[in-house]
């Protein structure tokens, strides 16, 4: 049986790799959940990404959407057709992508900013929506799994707890690299599946939660943005959405690193 507190490198390169793999199957559904309504509400999508950066493969198939695997596995993404898109690519017909993005859209579909005020918010919200419903899924067999093996008092909640502020702690330098809590417990029992699973639970519950941060460049902005467009009719002022996107993908990046170098250090 595998166990977490082993000091043998390949132990910590297994668990990294392992945790990359929870995140990418994370963000895939999450995207998903964005694709699906988009489909349903007939908007055009140009793009399902697993992965990001350079482009490993990609096929368009028979509806035109570029399914593409990226070198990348810490996100994933679903490009949508829109004004906005389209403006970018517009002015630089020199640009590689630029026949692609600017390809006539099918017939009965639309841009994102031709469907109505609630399929666009349900659309944003499809990706924190298809987290919750896995997570609803899982709970179940989880806690089971977590009492077969001896972990009668596993909450997410509790669990949820301890993550931020694990985060938070990491952020400022003061984590101390120790495995605790309900997760470390699960951890260092070296029930591989049950880590899985717990993980992959977790994982899904605080990417509902940090989703909703009405914050740029993530969901929770998108439908304060279009709220907030709706009601003065007019978009947020946009120096001020440019200074946002740049704090949230600092922010985005620290908790990434700053976990990373806190693990290393300790």
């Amino acid at each position: 049986m595998l166990n977490l507190t082993d000091t043998n490198p390949w132990m910590i390169v297994l668990l990294y790799v392992l945790t990359i793999f929870i995140l990418l199957i994370t963000l895939t559904i999450h995207e998903l959940g964005h694709f699906t309504f988009a489909k349903t509400f007939k908007v055009n999508v140009k793009e399902f990404s697993i992965g990001i950066g350079p482009r490993l493969f990609s096929k368009i198939n028979k509806k035109g959407i570029k399914i593409s695997v990226r070198l990348i596995p810490l996100a994933a993404y679903v490009m949508l057709d829109s004004l906005q898109l389209r403006e970018i690519y517009a002015d630089d017909k020199k640009d590689k992508n630029y026949a692609f993005m600017m390809k006539k859209k099918p017939k009965g579909t639309f841009l994102l900013e031709q469907v109505a005020t609630w399929k666009y918010m349900l659309i944003m919200f499809g990706g924190v929506l298809f987290n919750l419903v896995l997570f609803a899924i899982l709970i179940g067999p989880t806690i089971a799994l977590c009492r077969h093996y001896g972990i009668p008092d596993f909450n997410p909640f509790t669990s949820l707890i301890e993550s931020f502020k694990e985060i938070g702690y990491n952020m400022v330098f003061l984590g101390d690299g120790d495995i605790s809590g309900q997760m470390g417990a699960i951890a260092t029992s070296g029930y591989w599946g049950l880590i899985l699973l717990t993980s992959l639970l977790m994982m899904n519950l605080i990417t509902f939660i940090f989703n909703l941060i009405p914050l740029p460049p993530l969901d929770g902005w998108k439908i304060v943005s279009k709220t907030y467009r709706q009601l003065h009719h007019k978009p947020v002022n946009e120096k001020l959405e440019t200074a946002l996107t740049i704090i949230g993908l600092i922010i985005i990046f620290w908790i990434f690193v700053s976990g990373i170098i806190c693990d290393f250090i300790n």
